[in-house]
């Protein structure tokens, strides 16, 4: 992988030199000694040609995704890579969650607003939600009259012809995305810390436990 990468940034770079170039693009989880996939993260940092870092964090609390992040910071400033940036290239801890169909159409709003709160507080330079639109399987919450929906996209769509996306609806974690747009740049260059500390703690579980999410 790194002399793929290596090569790859040789050439994107000869093609267009302000490209900006991401390596990494996987999941890892710094609080298993075991997962071999730190080891591998390490050498990539180490050993490959990027300028920021991209990963995965599926986590079904925010802490935990906000400590892989520092996690990764920490190894690129040890290495001397303050200069890269982080790219949380895909995240949605409704992914994780079994019991998905407890979570309301507003809890995922929430969810979404406190997930980017949280993560760019933890060193992240850019969040990108997962997914735009529902993936029509098994993750699902319940919508406004108490049906079951798929809860992982912004957009609430039917199935057309082929399984095409037709009739893209905005639900209310599409409006939480974009209040996050019209003032990402000061939420993130002021960092509250107080907020995310709250957010952070919050657990996603079944919200009949009274710990609710986002």
């Amino acid at each position: 992988y790194i002399s793929i990468l290596n090569r790859a940034y040789a050439a994107i770079k000869l093609g267009d030199p302000e490209a900006y170039v991401y390596g990494g693009q996987l999941a890892v989880h710094p609080y298993n000694d075991n997962d071999e996939r730190k080891d591998f993260f390490r050498k990539i940092i180490r050993e490959g040609k990027y300028d920021g870092i991209a990963f995965h964090v599926y986590y079904d609390d925010l802490s935990s995704g906000k400590e892989a992040i520092k996690w990764v910071r920490a190894e690129l400033d040890d290495f001397g890579r303050q200069d890269a940036r982080i790219s949380i290239s895909e995240t949605n801890a409704l992914v994780a969650v079994v019991n998905c169909e407890d979570y309301t159409s507003i809890d995922q709003a929430k969810l979404l607003r406190d997930t980017y709160a949280c993560y760019a507080t933890g060193g992240a330079d850019e969040i990108y939600w997962f997914t735009a639109t529902d993936l029509h399987g098994d993750n699902c919450v319940l919508d406004s009259n108490g049906d079951p929906v798929n809860a992982v996209g912004v957009l609430e769509t039917d199935v057309g012809p082929y399984d095409t996306v037709i009739n893209p609806t905005p639900k209310e974690s599409y409006y939480s995305l974009k209040e996050i747009g019209d003032h990402l740049k000061p939420w993130i260059k002021f960092k509250y810390y107080e907020i995310s500390f709250v957010i952070c703690l919050t657990r996603v579980i079944k919200k009949r436990v009274g710990l609710r999410l986002l």
